[in-house]
């Protein structure tokens, strides 16, 4: 999505940090309500907006901001080109996975065609990351409740004769597996 160059009026506070004069403390307390692109969605946040952002609230020059977030990717690429998994607690976790080769079909000639191998990233989103998200109501429905850190992650059901009791399934043997 194409973001265009930012004028004097779309942000009020643009116009008085390009004067030299820092904004007000009640423009600054207040985040400005979030915009949407044209179809609906969130505009694309890009690098240079925020160094921009963490320019102004570190109070320190956008260029030592840019070398640093620039100096952070260029690490986290070198990480992840040598095999290394990074883990940022609560953000989240960068791995390199290897999708195996595969075939595939040329859907105009309907040709099979051999995928190679192939490195990815996978990222895995952190503890604090999901429950902002989950917090965030969609499509104007209530936001859901979290679960309870006891049952994240567990198959639950609920219990026919106490229909308020919510506990784990029982574990499942396979029969063939016991040995008699």
């Amino acid at each position: 999505m194409f973001v265009g160059p930012r004028q004097a009026n779309d942000h009020p506070e643009a116009s008085d940090s390009e004067s030299g004069d820092l904004p007000s403390p009640d423009s600054a307390s207040v985040p400005p309500a979030r915009e949407m692109g044209p179809r609906g969605m969130p505009d694309t946040i890009t690098k240079k907006a925020l160094v921009d952002r963490i320019a102004d609230e570190t109070d320190q020059k956008r260029v030592v901001v840019k070398k640093t977030i620039q100096t952070f990717l260029d690490l986290i690429i070198d990480e992840l080109a040598e095999g290394n998994r990074l883990e940022f607690r609560d953000f989240g976790v960068f791995e390199v996975t290897v999708r195996a080769p595969r075939m595939a079909q040329n859907p105009k000639t309907l040709e099979r065609v051999p995928v190679p191998a192939k490195k990815t990233v996978k990222f895995k989103v952190g503890r604090k990351m999901r429950e902002e998200l989950e917090a965030v109501p969609v499509d104007g429905e209530p936001a859901p409740e979290a679960m309870k850190p006891a049952d994240a992650g567990r198959d639950v059901h609920v219990n026919e004769t106490a229909p308020d009791q919510i506990r784990p399934r029982p574990r499942q043997t396979n029969p063939a597996s016991v040995s008699a």
